[in-house]
């Protein structure tokens, strides 16, 4: 048997067809399609492969498809069957790239490849002509609501430092309610300085102060 090794590449994925070429043997470069869940192969007219070659028995070997991949067996042939020169004592997987012997001149080359799946075009959508006017209005969807304003200093903390316009504010309200204050008790030292002469204003518990105030201007109040 041949010492010839074969490193063949994977096989195909699921799906696929398979074919045997004859590379050694009567009508090399022949191909025989593998059409059957079962196919026998050798001298006979009755087999699915037929290789009419002394080597070969009336029926020598036979390829079965398991699924979407392949075995090979010998049937009790004189010469045996080898696949990669490694002999078959039983059901032998098959790779693409596989070289199957039968005796010692006769050949064949396995071959898998993938079959394309078939798809059914969908058919075309002609917006024009589809019916809407049964579909519901489409709405809008809602708007997130708006937040609402919030003062100035209400996130800020207690330490934080207010802004300059408050505390101007602020110093202005001092000074107006000083001015103010400083006008009422004028008005109502003029008031009580002409009633009765001013006795009401010098003449009671505060004369020692004004004596001390306005002893230096000639304060000389006529009191009773």
């Amino acid at each position: 048997m041949s010492d010839f090794t074969l490193n063949p590449p994977p096989p195909p994925a699921p799906g696929s067809m398979a074919y045997v070429v004859v590379e050694r043997g009567p009508a090399p470069d022949t191909r025989y399609d593998i059409t059957a869940v079962t196919s026998t192969i050798g001298r006979s007219p009755q087999n699915e492969i037929v290789i009419n070659d002394p080597e070969m028995s009336r029926r020598h070997a036979q390829i079965v498809q398991q699924g979407d991949y392949f075995v090979v067996s010998d049937l009790g042939s004189t010469n045996g069957t080898f696949v990669n020169g490694q002999r078959c004592t039983g059901a032998t997987s098959l790779r693409h790239g596989d070289r199957i012997e039968f005796g010692d001149t006769v050949s064949l080359l396995f071959y898998q490849t993938a079959v394309p799946y078939q798809t059914m075009p969908s058919p075309p959508v002609h917006l024009e002509e589809e019916d809407t006017a049964d579909l519901p209005p489409v709405k809008p969807p809602p708007r997130p609501p708006i937040a609402a304003p919030y003062a100035q200093d209400q996130y800020l903390p207690a330490d934080a430092e207010q802004p300059a316009g408050r505390s101007n504010r602020l110093v202005l309200g001092c000074v107006l309610a000083l001015v103010l204050l400083t006008c009422c008790c004028g008005l109502m030292l003029v008031v009580l300085d002409s009633y009765q002469q001013g006795q009401y204003l010098y003449c009671g518990g505060l004369r020692p102060l004004w004596e001390l105030l306005l002893g230096p201007l000639g304060f000389n109040p006529l009191c009773p």
